[in-house]
């Protein structure tokens, strides 16, 4: 027994639907990422060795952690994961800082110079 060529496509297109829907039934069972909790990413940049501390507050799943930085140094970046963060950066030395956060795509970017002075943020 022959097939036509209509047929044989037809066969094709059918195995194509069935693999299509399972497919969709198999991702539609896949629980959801949490899209709330993010990589926080953050650069201190500026003069080139310009001294700050930092204390930085994470908010993560109803908890909180610090992660206090007492001595650092431009440039540096750092990495966090949470819902939100919450920062207070103070300048040691003389020289120019800027603060850049980027939290699911979205950037933030504060700057200061001068001893002594201090930037202070929140992100959710």
């Amino acid at each position: 027994m022959k097939f036509s060529a209509h047929r044989q496509n037809g066969w094709h297109y059918t195995l194509a639907g069935i693999v299509l829907c399972t497919s969709s039934l198999l991702l539609a069972n896949t629980p959801p990422k949490d899209v709330s909790m993010q990589n926080i990413d953050i650069e201190v940049n500026g003069t080139h060795g310009t001294a700050y501390s930092a204390n930085w507050t994470i908010y993560k799943d109803g908890n909180v952690y610090t992660h206090n930085e007492p001595d650092g140094r431009v440039p540096q970046r750092l990495k966090f994961e949470g819902d939100s963060i919450e920062a207070k950066v103070t300048l040691l030395t003389d020289g120019q800082l800027s603060v850049t956060v980027n939290r699911a795509g979205n950037l933030s970017r504060s700057s200061t110079q001068g001893k002594n002075s201090t930037l202070r943020f929140k992100i959710k």
